[in-house]
Parts: structure tokens; sequence; C-alpha cells
């Protein structure tokens, strides 16, 4: 990573993200914790200059306001992606506490991790700060030291994570099959096929001229894999998709994604076999068709890696969510929201 040299808080938070981002993505991320936040409404606080800066406290470990910025912003990102603006002032406060919960449990799991004994803990350490300064050359401002204690932090949870099962569980076998018979029909798939195009564009009011100039071009791409060049390379050099930088590669598309045209021949075109010059609204294309699946239930073969990673999350979460529960029983926690 980068670290920004405008002042010395901007440092210090950066480095205290770290612990975030490492923590987070799993705990929050990738775990996807879901805990309770009722108590925090029953909190009486009294109004000190130092509950003020607080967020919360964790067994008198304070957690800080500006700690929870990063987190949020995150979030409101996702919610401008897809053209949402949130100025809620009670959606704002729910991604507040959102992001407190998730340090409370990071905060939860470190306590906890700081009891584990790794013999090799400074050298990996030393490693990965010989990593961060090797990538990223000395920053005015950066805190050795405080950075060397945070990443000391991110082994020490990412090894409680491990050692309690709490990372990378793989479900069985057998369960993966038995979801996969319970839901079939959740895994049909429409007929679909996956091509790899070249195009040579024109205007929809090209002049004659610049018609043939265009055919000809797509001709002359067409006799060169015909006399043995590479595809791929031919829709690099002649192509005017912007699928061309990927030799051409569309991918999988069901019927009804191009122009009909188009669709006509991939869907009708032997697999290897590469087609005649087809027109569109677009310009020329010439296409190959590189594999064709057809209407029905998706194979256990080909689903069975993505009903794994589900069921790997899902375990993962409720072990997580667990073990969380269990924490938090046993700790003091006070929330300033």
């Amino acid at each position: 990573m980068k670290f920004p040299t405008s002042t010395a808080q901007n440092i210090l938070l950066v480095q205290k993200q770290l612990i975030l981002r490492n923590g987070l993505r799993v705990l929050a991320g990738i775990l996807a914790l879901n805990i309770s936040i009722g108590h925090a409404e029953s909190q009486k606080v009294k109004e000190t200059s130092e509950t003020q800066t607080l967020a919360a406290s964790v067994n008198g470990v304070p957690i800080k306001l500006d700690e929870l910025a990063p987190q949020v912003h995150v979030d409101l990102r996702k919610y401008k992606k897809y053209g949402i603006r949130p100025q809620d002032d009670d959606l704002l406060k729910a991604l507040r506490m959102q992001a407190l919960e998730k340090l409370i449990s990071v905060e939860l799991i470190y306590q906890e991790a700081r009891k584990l004994k790794i013999d090799n803990l400074d050298e990996r350490v030393s490693e990965k700060l010989s990593e961060i300064q090797e990538q990223n050359g000395e920053h005015e401002g950066f805190d050795e030291k405080k950075t060397r204690d945070t990443l000391t932090k991110n082994i020490l949870i990412d090894e409680y994570l491990i050692r309690n099962k709490l990372k990378n569980t793989e479900p069985p076998e057998s369960e993966v099959k038995a979801y996969y018979e319970e839901n079939r029909k959740a895994f049909t798939r429409n007929e679909s096929v996956r091509t790899r195009h070249i195009l040579t564009s024109m205007a929809a009011d090209a002049t004659p001229e610049e018609k043939v100039a265009t055919r000809k071009k797509i001709e002359e791409a067409r006799k060169l894999i015909l006399d043995g060049k590479p595809f791929d390379e031919i829709a690099k050099t002649y192509s005017d998709c912007n699928s061309a930088s990927g030799g051409g590669e569309l991918g999988y598309q069901e019927r009804g994604y191009m122009p009909q045209a188009f669709d006509e021949i991939a869907f009708s075109l032997e697999t290897g076999k590469l087609s005649g010059i087809i027109e569109t609204e677009f310009g020329y294309h010439i296409l190959e068709v590189l594999d064709h699946k057809s209407a029905g239930i998706q194979p256990y073969e080909e689903v069975k890696d993505f009903i794994g990673r589900y069921l790997k999350i899902q375990l993962t979460k409720k072990a997580m969510d667990g073990h969380i529960s269990a924490l938090r029983k046993n700790a003091k926690i006070d929330i300033y929201l």
C-alpha cells in the first residue's frame, strides 16, 4: 500500500486501517458477520470529553469514532455504485453502527489472539514489513513501530482463525453432492454458446465505397484464418470490437443476447468451425463457436465448485457467529454512539 504524507494523523489512521482491511476482509467481508446490536439503545453514557471521541470500549480498550469512517465510506460507495445516493441520517447511523460492530468483533478476536504462542512471530512480521517497504519505498512520516504493531495484530488474528477452524472451512464432498441433489432445479440453464468473433464496423450511413472497404477487411481476416493463422492474433489486428484485446472472446451467450443474424449462425454452427461473413447493424462479423451447451440441468461436475464455495461461506459464517457470540457473553462492551 502507499502511505499518505499529508499529516501525521492521516499516517496513523492508515496504519490502523491495516487491521481493519485485513481483519475485516476475513471477519466481515468473507464471513459476513451478523451481530445483534440491540444492547446499544440501553446504554446510558455520561457526556464527557473522553466519551465524545469514543465509539465504544471492549474490555477497556477504546475504539475511536474516527476509526469508523473508512468502513462507512466503503459501504456508501456500494450504494453510489448503483446510482443510489444515501442522504438519510438513519441510514448513515445504521452504517456507522454496522462498522462499529465489525470493529468490536475484530477487537474481541484480537484480544483472544494475543494469548497465542507463535514461535516465529517476529520473523513473520519482519518479512511482511520488508515487503511493504520494498513495494512502497520510504515515505515521510512512516512509523515503522506502529506498522510493525499492526502487522503483528494481523498475523495473530489470522493464526487464531486458523487454529479455531474459523477460516477456510471446507465442506465434505458428501454435503456438496447432497445440496446439489436437493436443489437440482436451481441449476437449470438455458441453451448457450461460447463464441469468439472479429468485427469490422461501419456506420449506419456508410457510403457504398465504405461498405466495400469494410467487407474487404473482414474477407482478408477470414482468409488469413483459413490459411492457418491463429484466430486470436487476427482478431487483435483486424477486429474493431472491444473484445479484440482478448482474441475476440465473447464468453457464453444465450439466444437473444446478440443480433438475430449473429445468433442464427452461432447456434447452428458446428463447434470449432469458422463461419462465413455475417452482416449486422454493427458491421461485418466472422465467428467461431468454442462450446455449445444445451438447455437443461447443469451436471454436478460443472457446479460442484460453486456449491462448495457457497457452503464454505455458510459453514464459516455459522462458526464465526457462534464464536463471536460466545466471546461477547464474557466481555464488557460499552457503546457510546
